[in-house]
């Protein structure tokens, strides 16, 4: 069924004539204080539509656990930690009609190998770098494929898991650490860099990411709106003062074989990937090899992918289909050139989601920066987000099309810079 977990109606039809419900809102759409509605409405209809348990995906309630020490503030663990109280709170006097547990997760460690995340690893003349402002502390990273069994345990064993705060880890995991575990596993060499916040918000999405809002939904005007740095400077504050705590002795009842290091993840991953034809962990992170394992990393901050971000540049050398849309043409010869500005890595991860006939060109295009034929890809948003970097030159002669696929603007729009006056072109 396909729909919004922002509308009642959509969210009754979902719960009708189930059992169980695992509810797990992506706060980063919502932002904080929406998803804090929506998920108190979500186990109030879950509650009403007779589900017989319920299980919310949960975070650590951050800002309690320090005391309400302001540092350590981070809004998308906060919202969820909040909700997470009160769904216990309202099964103190529920659960005789619906049982309720927490599902409280932490940072994947799929993350740490991945685009598009905070964590995201570089390769710096051969060795693969986490620069993190991350101390002595550690991270306590979960993986996605131990994730899939605890919730199955908590929906097979009810009666106990009612009431339940399921914390869970494979371990804590200083960089360091993860550093040597991949280096190990691979026989390539992998460094961690401690960086202070300062400068890790400058190399961070090329040191444009900062002030846009941490949900992409939530209105930039609103005070309760936390920036995307105020969100992840708190949550990497929390790792570096270790924050955190988990009972790793009932983790290991309930999953005894679940991942409990950084070292076996490296090994599983590496084999897995092998197995599926998806190369080794070491090519695996180069930067042109790099797949999203994030939501926003893979619908562009979106909720829904639309291939609104995509623009063709092609050569008019035979005439346009009819089913093509076409949003504007530049017809003049003297436009042989063009730059494409507000570009990023991100752009690799969305070719994963493209049209196959385009996949293999546009990541081609990626592996020589210098100069690209073909496909370009870029974002602009109003407010203006530049994640970004000028990538280099679109070179044509001639007639050129500027096709933009997609169905639904609202505030976005694009622009081409003449190469030769700077000047745009937007529509």
């Amino acid at each position: 069924m396909e729909g919004t977990f922002a509308d009642e109606v959509t969210l009754r039809k979902g719960f009708n004539g189930c059992d169980g419900t695992f509810v797990n809102i992506d706060g980063f759409n919502t932002g904080e204080k929406t998803e804090i509605y929506w998920a108190i409405r979500s186990y109030e209809i879950a509650l009403e539509q007779g589900i017989r348990f319920f299980v919310y995906g949960n975070l650590d309630y951050t800002l309690k656990k320090s005391g309400y020490d302001p540092k350590f503030r981070s809004g998308h663990y906060d919202g969820k930690g909040r909700i997470g109280e009160w769904i216990l709170f309202q099964n103190q006097t529920n659960k005789h009609r619906m049982g309720a547990a927490l599902f409280t997760t932490g940072p994947y460690i799929e993350m740490a190998i991945s685009s598009l995340t905070i964590m995201t690893p570089t390769v710096e003349d051969g060795v693969v770098t986490w620069r993190v402002p991350l101390g002595k502390g550690s991270v306590v990273h979960v993986s996605l494929d131990d994730c899939e069994y605890y919730v199955r345990w908590l929906f097979d064993h009810q009666e106990r898991a009612s009431g339940m705060d399921l914390e869970v880890a494979i371990a804590h995991i200083p960089y360091a650490e993860l550093a040597a575990a991949f280096e190990k596993v691979t026989g390539h060499p992998a460094q961690y860099i401690d960086t202070s916040l300062e400068d890790y918000w400058k190399i961070m999405f090329g040191g444009r990411a900062g002030d846009i809002p941490a949900g992409y939904n939530a209105d930039p005007k609103d005070k309760s709106t936390m920036s995307f740095k105020d969100n992840f400077t708190g949550f990497w504050n929390l790792w570096k003062h270790d924050l955190i705590k988990r009972d790793y002795a009932l983790l290991d009842e309930i999953h005894p074989n679940r991942i409990k290091t950084a070292e076996e993840f490296f090994r599983k991953e590496d084999h897995k990937g092998r197995a599926a034809g998806k190369a080794s962990l070491w090519e695996r992170v180069q930067k042109e090899n790099q797949t999203a394992i994030l939501k926003l990393g893979e619908d562009g901050r979106k909720g829904k992918f639309q291939y609104v971000n995509i623009i063709h540049l092609a050569l008019l050398s035979q005439p346009l289909p009819s089913s093509l849309k076409i949003s504007k043409q530049v017809t003049s010869a003297s436009l042989a050139t063009f730059i494409v500005t507000n570009y990023d890595s991100w752009t690799s991860d969305l070719a994963s989601s493209q049209p196959r006939d385009h996949l293999d060109r546009i990541r081609n295009n990626y592996r020589n920066p210098s100069k690209i034929y073909g496909p370009g890809i870029f974002h602009h948003e109003s407010p203006p987000i530049f994640f970004l970097q000028t990538i280099g030159e679109l070179q044509y002669s001639g007639q050129c099309l500027v096709e933009v696929v997609g169905d639904d603007f609202g505030s976005q729009f694009f622009t081409l810079g003449l190469a030769q006056s700077f000047s745009s072109v937007a529509f």
